[in-house]
Order: C-alpha cells, then structure tokens, then sequence
C-alpha cells in the first residue's frame, strides 16, 4: 500500500506541474512562428517560417498546423517554449533521425493529424501531449518532462529508449521490434484506465508502474521481465509468451486486476501482494530462472484459474487465500510448496505432482463447496492444520498420497485409488464420510471416528490399514447389489474394531436376497462390542431378514426367515460412556417416541421426544427417570 500512496503522490505532483507550467507559458510574451511550405522541408531554412525565422529559442512558440500532407525534418537541436503539430486535415510530420534534442518549458502538442518521428533526446520541464502519433526510435527523456498520450494518442517505440520522467497514457503504447521503453532510473509509467500498453516483444520493463487499464502482450513466445514496481488495478492480458513479475522493489495486484489471455501471467521472483478480488485465467506461481522464489502475500480471493508451481503463499508476510466458487488451483511441480498463512478452497483444486505441499504454522480449509481432486502421489506435511467441509477425492493414481498433518473431516475424503495415508492426528466428525474403494492408513494412536464410513465408490471394498475405534455417532453404510465380491460392499479392516454405532444396509440394482444368501460385509483382526442401532435388516414384505453372524474375524449378513405378517419395531438401548443412545430400525417409518416419568401416566400426557435423527434419541444418563414408548403416528 505505500508504493500505491506514492504512486498517487507523484500523479499528482505530476499534474500540478503540468499545470504551473502550461500556465507560466502563456503568461511569457512568447513569440509565435508558423511554418508555411506545404511541400515540407528543413527546420533550419527560415523562408519556411512565418516570420521569416527559425524558431529556435525558449521565447519561441512552433506552430506547423497547416493542413496537406508533408514532412518537417528537424536539422538542429533546439529550445522551445512550445511547439504545435498537426492540422485539420492531411498529414503534418516532424521527423529527427539525427538524434537532435528538444528542450522543452511549456508544452508540446502532437495533435490528432500531427506524426513525431523522434530519434533523441526529449529535455526540459515540458510536457509533450499526444492525441495523434509519436514514433520514438531512441533517445531519453529529461527526469523533468512529462509524456501524456491522450485518448486516440499512439506512441510507438521502435527502438530502446530511457524514460527518466513520467509518461501518462490515456491511448495506446506500442513496444515494437527489439524495442523496451527503460525506466530503471527514475521513469514513472501510469497507465489510465482506458490506456493500452502493448508489448510486441519480449524485452524486459523497468521502473515505476500504475496499470489501471490493460498491459497487453500480442508477440514474443519468450518472458518478458517487468522488473521494476508495479501497482495494478487494470488488466494483464497476455496472448503471446510469458510476462513474469517480480524481481523488483514491489510488486501489487489490487482488487479488480485481471490476469487473462492465451499466455501466462507469471508471479515470478519477490514479494508480490494481492489484495482483494483477482480474476485469472492464466496466472502461475512459479520461481524465475533470474530472479528466485516468488512468495505471494495480502488478502484476497482469486476467481477462475490459476496454477502454483512452487514458490511461497506467505512467508515474508501473511498469505490468507481464497480460490472462490467455480475456480481452479492446479497444484503441480515436484518441488515444495510452501504455505504460511491460510489457503481456503470453495472451488476446485487439482493436485497433479509428487511434491510436498509444506505447512509453516498454517491452515488448509476445504469448504463446503470445496473439491480437492489428488490425481497423484503428494505429501500434505509440515506445522499446521487440515479441515475438510466439502470433498476430497483421491483418484487417477495407484499410490500413495500422505497427510502428515493433524486433519478434521466433517465433509467427504473419498480413495477410488491407490491408498491415502494418515500419520497424524485424523477425526471424522458425525457429518464427515470416509469411502471408497481404495485403502485408508489409520494413524495407530490418534482416530476418532464419530461419523461415516461407505465403502465402495458405487459397490466395492475399502481397505483400512489399521484399527477402527468407533463411538456410538459413528455409522457403517453397506450396499448389497449380488451375492459375489465386487456386487456388495465389504469394509477390510487389518486391526481392531469397535463397534459401536449404527449399522445400515440398503439393497442396490433391485437386487432381492434369497434365503440362505451370505454375504460378508466386514473382516478385522479381532472386534468388541456390538453395533448400537441396525436399520435395513428386516426384508418387509418378504418373510426375511438379515441376521449379524460373527466370526473371530470377519461379520456376516445372512439370509433367514422372519415372521410373516405385520410386526412391530423393537427399540434398542446402547450406553456410551456418558450417554445413551435410544432407536429403532428405519424401515419403519411413521413411528413417533413418546416419554414420561410415570409410567401410569396417560397416555394423552406423554411427551414427544426430540430425535437426534429419524429414529434416535440421545439420553442424558443423569436425567430424572424416564419411560419411553414407540407408537405409530395417526
């Protein structure tokens, strides 16, 4: 922000001067003379004057505003106070191809008709205003003048020239062939927002920079190094090559910028800060070859695309980062990625490489909307934290990918392939899901599931590496679509197990069991306990039902007969450590739980109890006694 309030300080410093000094001109008794020879000619030849002399002196006004077509070619270095080119009609030209200077004190007006070919030195307080053409092939500016390309204007640099003064734009600039426009010293480029900055090349630019309206670079399949300081608040629109920021002393996108084209906007070496909304479609994270790491800082929320190749989100400064709704984050590169700060996802990120992305005191949030696709085998590690609220999905890679990180789901983290292992601290909250058909590493000591567990993406097997410590919030959905393995889902785990919880089976494909059909569903090393609640057991309708057979080793749902004609649901009591959880199965529907103290109470009196779901109720043991009674809702 203090490179943006000088910035501001010296526009306006810059138009104060121009104004002291338009004004000063015209209160000098300058003289005027007009050029009259329409078949153009030399500066230096005073019969082309009117007077019959050269305007040579900072007491002289040049006016070549005659209309017709014809060209003026300067012969001398010289002083004005002013000058004046372009008529109503036709095309009027000054041409220096000798590298002559101009000094200038008041102002310069290349009007709409008006063509300034210009090899030297522009010197002097003056300010040279362009509403037509200004074609400058070499030379320097005064750290003094002013340059203001006004709306239609067009400067065109067809070789390198230093700006050592300010230049304003509110047209077009045109960097042309092997051309830059170098202001490493001391220049000052504002573009307005209606201006246009064109780059045919891929020469570096340096000095001061305020982009409101658009940088476009149209040529160069090479990097062009914008190596100075840069405020921006317009649009970098690159179509050709690399434009690659950073490297020198600040580098600012503020709210509004645009990063767009067919090219690449490259955030490239230093600090560069975001602030506020940025919209990219083309923006990259990524060292320099010249400049080193780049670390990106500020708070802001990025839409539409973007890519981190390495680099830092923070470090010298806080990074909190947001990918907006809709939005893409490729995450790709085999080097570290390193975050200080915090990196929230409501779009989509796409992580594509086999390197680490390395938490320094941070925290990685995937929002509700959020999709995390890991398409390979990466490392989440360092010192920091993971929440997940949306979806995280490992898929398109046989391998591994770790989370070294303490990480709390209360979304989806879903394995199609490969294994996805945690070695730290991993709880799924009551709303989380863990599923798939892929393999989950556990950590030994430090799970806590409270939430649910589906295997199969469609029907299949998850593999758990590990134990499976459960509490009574946690659920096991199970989908049975055959009789063989690959047609119903099975949980594999290589630990214990324990099980409290909620069972739930549903039947998939219109696959209807028959008597006698097995199916296992889960296998351990060893379990404990005995699931708190069992929904989709009772085959309504068809005389069956689903019983639980343990095994030393494994659970199986066997097919048996059931009694036939209506039944009522039995309610289940299961005690978790300082609660209890009341239920009964779901396919019964339309059964409302009503309590009392009393149990001779009325049956008009007792209370409805609220249900932690459709058929749960949690009791807290230390409440006063109570009776409870499942009745079918009239």
């Amino acid at each position: 922000m203090l490179v943006r309030f000088i910035s501001l300080k010296i526009q306006a410093f810059l138009v104060v001067l121009r104004a002291v000094l338009w004004l000063g001109a015209y209160h000098c008794s300058a003289e005027t003379i007009i050029w009259t020879n329409l078949s153009g000619g030399e500066w230096g030849t005073k019969e082309n004057w009117n007077p019959n002399q050269v305007p040579d002196a900072a007491s002289h006004d040049a006016v070549i505003t005659n209309d017709g077509k014809y060209i003026v070619v300067l012969d001398r270095s010289l002083q004005l106070a002013n000058f004046t080119l372009g008529g109503v009609s036709g095309v009027q030209t000054l041409v220096n191809n000798n590298f002559y200077s101009l000094t200038l004190q008041g102002t310069g007006n290349v009007r709409t008709n008006g063509v300034l070919r210009w090899r030297g030195n522009l010197l002097g307080s003056g300010t040279l205003a362009v509403s037509g053409q200004f074609i400058w092939s070499g030379g320097a500016s005064d750290p003094a003048a002013a340059i203001c390309i006004e709306t239609n204007g067009l400067l065109q640099v067809e070789a390198t020239s230093f700006l050592y003064g300010a230049l304003t734009n509110e047209g077009r600039v045109q960097w042309m062939n092997d051309a830059a426009l170098d202001g490493r010293c001391c220049g000052f480029v504002v573009n307005q927002p209606n201006g246009v900055l064109e780059l045919w090349n891929d020469q570096p630019a340096h000095g001061i920079f305020v982009n409101a309206g658009t940088i476009r670079k149209l040529a160069g399949m090479g990097v062009t190094q914008f190596g100075g300081t840069l405020t921006n608040t317009g649009t970098v629109d690159v179509r050709s090559g690399t434009i690659s920021f950073g490297g020198g002393s600040a580098t600012v996108f503020e709210n509004g910028t645009r990063l767009v084209g067919t090219g690449t906007n490259q955030l490239g070496a230093g600090i560069i800060t975001l602030n506020g909304e940025i919209y990219s479609e083309n923006m990259v994270l990524a060292a320099s070859t010249s400049f080193g790491v780049p670390a990106l800082k500020g708070t802001n929320k990025i839409f539409g695309r973007w890519a981190w190749l390495n680099g830092y989100l923070g470090h010298d400064g806080p990074a909190d980062v947001t990918l907006a709704t809709n939005s893409v984050l490729i995450l790709a590169g085999d080097g570290t990625h390193f975050l200080y700060g915090v990196l929230t996802n409501a779009g989509t990120v796409l992580w594509t490489n086999n390197g680490y992305l390395r938490l320094g005191n941070a925290r990685f949030e995937n929002s509700f909307d959020g999709l995390v696709e890991i398409l390979n085998e990466p490392t989440l590690d360092g010192n920091g934290t993971a929440h997940n609220a949306g979806r995280i999905r490992k898929s398109g890679s046989v391998g591994t990918a770790r989370v070294g990180v303490p990480f709390v789901n209360s979304g989806t983290v879903e394995v199609r392939d490969g294994s996805l292992d945690f070695d730290s601290a991993l709880t799924n909250q009551p709303s989380g899901t863990l599923q798939g058909c892929g393999s989950l590493r556990l950590p030994s000591l430090s799970f806590i599931n409270q939430g649910r567990i589906s295997p199969g993406s469609g029907l299949g097997t998850l593999n758990v590496l590990g134990s499976l410590p459960q509490t009574v919030t946690a659920a096991l959905d199970i989908e049975l679509g055959g009789t063989n393995q690959g047609s119903y889902d099975r949980l594999a785990v290589t630990g214990a197990v324990e099980f409290p919880g909620t069972l739930n089976v549903r039947l998939a494909n219109d696959f209807v069991p028959k008597l006698g059909d097995q199916f296992q569903i889960m296998t351990f090393a060893s379990f404990s306990g005995d699931f708190a609640c069992l929904n989709g057991l009772n085959l309504l309708g068809a005389a069956r039902r689903l019983a639980l057979v343990y095994g030393s080793n494994d659970l199986t749902l066997v097919v048996t007969n059931a009694a036939v004609g209506p039944q009522a649901p039995a309610l289940r009591l299961t005690q978790d450590k300082d609660r209890l959880l009341l239920c009964w199965p779901t396919e019964y529907a339309g059964y409302r739980l009503l309590s009392a103290t009393n149990i001779t109470t009325a049956l008009a009196n007792w209370v409805e109890s609220p249900l932690k779901a459709s058929n749960q109720v949690v009791i807290n043991p230390i409440e006063p006694e109570r009776y409870f009674l499942l009745r079918k809702k009239e």
